[in-house]
């Protein structure tokens, strides 16, 4: 799996965990909002390295 895609299911993960652990589900809920912005980074370095070509297979 290279990083990339790595990166893109570790958000699929913390965006599950986020689903299955906060009420409310808005941003008004701190727990909610942190996993958010975790999905939000995990998904711009994904971008980041996708749009550099630095993409490495493990």
């Amino acid at each position: 799996m290279d990083d990339v895609a790595r990166l893109r299911q570790m958000a699929d993960e913390v965006r599950a965990i986020r689903t299955r652990t906060c009420e409310p589900k808005s941003n008004e809920n701190k727990r909610y909002l942190d996993l958010s912005v975790a999905v939000s980074g995990l998904n711009k370095a994904a971008d980041d390295i996708e749009n550099e070509g630095l993409q490495t297979k493990k």
